[in-house]
């Protein structure tokens, strides 16, 4: 049973298509594909260099008004309250 197993994977062919040819095949399933067909200008749009700097430019205009406003203060009155016990009670 293990030796007729062994000679029929011995003798055994995958026929896979070449490289180039899978590849392309691939690609031009996806780009078949509705999804695909409908997101290619909305992706096309973002990959424009003026677009793209101004997208990252306003995430860091964000992210920087979101850091300072969850920021905790770090003036010395909080500080002396986090070092000193007594004035915690105050």
């Amino acid at each position: 049973m293990q030796d007729d197993l062994g000679n029929l994977l011995k003798s055994w062919q995958p026929d896979l298509p070449e490289a180039s040819d899978f590849r392309r095949t691939v690609w031009l399933r996806i780009e078949q594909t509705p999804s695909a067909r409908r997101m290619l200008p909305i992706l096309e749009w973002f990959i424009r260099p003026r677009v793209a700097l101004a997208i990252v430019a306003v995430a860091l205009v964000l992210g920087g008004f979101a850091g300072a406003a969850t920021a905790e203060r770090t003036d010395s009155a909080t500080y002396l309250r986090s070092v000193n016990p007594y004035a915690r009670l105050r």
